[in-house]
């Protein structure tokens, strides 16, 4: 339920990585992640659902947000909320990585997203507690 509270303000992130749409990314799992918290602030300012969903989130957040009944890229782009990411700390663990943020603009300020790499990415795959 949580990860459905946090989409519908703009928490519910995937593209996780630098460089464009074929390209490897580059840099520190860290700074890949860090980069991708930037990609999420941008996508959800100018409400572009269809790269939140498509790029930044897992496929599997974007099935369990259909599964609960909710589009994923008419949440993003139908929520008034506008929230900001600060990264805090990013803690790496293999293929999934806990980040710590501030939020600024919407929900508690301190907030928990985690994220995994798939296909060769960094992508958000749900909201922590």
């Amino acid at each position: 339920m949580r990860t459905i509270a946090l989409a519908l303000i703009g928490v519910v992130v995937g593209l996780a990585g630098c460089g464009g749409d074929d390209d490897q990314p580059t840099g520190t799992p860290e700074q890949q992640i860090r980069a991708l918290i930037g990609d999420l602030n941008r996508a959800v300012r100018d409400r572009d659902g269809d790269r939140v969903c498509n790029e930044l989130y897992t496929d599997g957040l974007v099935k369990r947000m259909k599964a609960a009944g909710l589009d994923c890229v008419e949440a993003i782009n139908r929520t008034s909320a506008r929230p900001s990411y600060d990264v805090q700390r990013v803690a790496v663990d293999g293929d999934h990585a806990r980040v710590e943020v501030r939020a600024t603009g919407a929900g508690p300020e301190a907030q928990v997203i985690l994220v995994r790499r798939e296909d060769g990415r960094w992508r958000i795959d749900d909201a922590g507690d």
